[in-house]
């Protein structure tokens, strides 16, 4: 019997920077299997529930991190 895949949604706290904001903190998204990282979206958002609420709903329905760009833009479409 196979094994079930694992995947693993976090927020991830980053200091950025940009020419109209300056310094900024912001959030990303990291998705991670036993295996290590398999995905990565940088600078989501600055607010921290809006980006734990992602992660949870890509945990809960184990989302393919190769998606994960797409379901960003999707979730900030709808916001």
């Amino acid at each position: 019997m196979l094994k079930e895949k694992r995947y693993v949604y976090t927020a991830v706290k980053q200091s950025l920077h940009s020419e109209e904001l300056g310094e900024y903190q912001s959030y990303g998204i990291r998705a991670t299997m036993e295996s290590g990282e398999v995905g990565f979206v940088s600078d989501v958002s600055t607010e921290s529930d809006f980006v734990e609420r992602l992660c949870a709903l890509c945990n809960e329905n184990q989302l393919d991190p190769e998606q994960l760009p797409e379901i960003v833009e999707d979730f900030l479409a709808l916001a």
